[in-house]
Formats: structure tokens, sequence, C-alpha cells
């Protein structure tokens, strides 16, 4: 398997993101070392976490984009955005709600496993699919929240298609009055690397 390199603009954008990347993981390991993590609350927590997952992710990203692979990391562009959404609202004073919101998705999971015959009830742990974790807001309300409606409201839905595995957008065509679900490839040479 051969991959495409990156074109030069791209790698010029890559190498700024690189840069942004540094500062991040530094001003991150500062941010964790001011004060004993006995110390930290909820919101510390849910902001370190946030943090780590932001800078695997956009390492992730830039490898994948160094070597040609578009739409991987495409999809990823989507985990940046909940990821940075998700850092605002925890600013926010909302790191309780963060950090219910990953038990919450363990126990559906859970759940879902279970009702598949995919694993036996009897050897989870014992009452976790009785248990009712709050269950977290939308992205629109977290967004609402953070006052980003407006950008929500313009790029999530294009990030979803793409993260889904269309890269094109959402397969709508408002001439033609047709919705397709379905990734489509017309005037794919004239796509470029994202």
């Amino acid at each position: 398997m051969t991959t495409t390199a990156a074109p030069p603009e791209l790698v010029e954008l890559l190498d700024e993101i690189d840069g942004i990347l540094s500062e991040l993981v530094r001003s991150t390991r500062a941010r964790g070392k001011s004060k004993p993590t006995a110390d930290w609350d909820a919101d510390d927590k849910a902001t370190m976490i946030l943090a780590y997952r932001f800078i695997k992710f956009l390492r992730a990203y830039g490898l994948l984009a160094r070597n040609g692979e578009g739409e991987p990391a495409a999809a990823l562009a989507r985990s940046l955005y909940e990821t940075y959404l998700f850092s605002r609202w925890v600013l926010l004073g909302n790191g309780s709600e963060y950090l219910a919101s990953g038990k919450h998705a363990a126990m559906r999971m859970a759940r879902q496993l279970a009702e598949a015959n995919l694993v036996d009830p009897k050897n989870l742990a014992a009452g976790i699919l009785d248990e009712k974790p709050p269950k977290p807001p939308q992205w629109s309300a977290i967004a609402d929240a953070c006052g980003m409606k407006d950008m929500h409201a313009a790029v999530y839905g294009h990030l979803s298609n793409i993260s889904h595995g269309n890269l094109f957008g959402s397969g709508v065509d408002l001439i033609a009055g047709t919705v397709d679900h379905r990734p489509h490839f017309k005037d794919l040479d004239k796509v470029a690397l994202i």
C-alpha cells in the first residue's frame, strides 16, 4: 500500500499545528503540576482528561494528514471539535457532569452488548445494568451553553457526515431534490486532501 504525501500548503499548515500542539503539551504539563492531584476537583480532572485527549487526537490527525490519509484525518476533526466543545463546557463549571457522562456511555454499551447476547449479563458487575447515571446533554445544548450555537449549527452536521464515511457532506442535492445517506464519488478528483 502506498500513501500520497501531503501537498506543501498542507505541510505548512500542519507545521503550524505542531507548534500549537507543542505549546498545548507544555501548558497542560504545567497545569497538571500546578497543584497536587489529590486537591483536584471534578473540573480539574475533566480539564486534564480533555486536554490529553485533544493532544492525542491532534497528534493522530497530523500523522494521518502528513501521510496522505485525508479521510481518516477528516473523521478525527469531529472528535477534535467535540473535545473542544466539551472543554469549553467544563470551563463553565461542568466537570462533574462531564465525568458522569463517561459512566452513562459505558453503561449504555454494556446494556447493548447484553441485549445483543454478546456478553452474559451475569458476567457484568453486579447491578450495573440497573444504575441510572445522569445522561449527558446533547451537543447542541452544550454548544448553546458555551455561546457557540451558530458555529455548531454550521459545522457539526458536516463533521458528523465526514465521520460517518461521507467525505463530501450530507448527500443532500437541493437541486435534484434527493437525499442519499451513502457517500457519493462525483467530483472525486476535485476534492482536496483534508
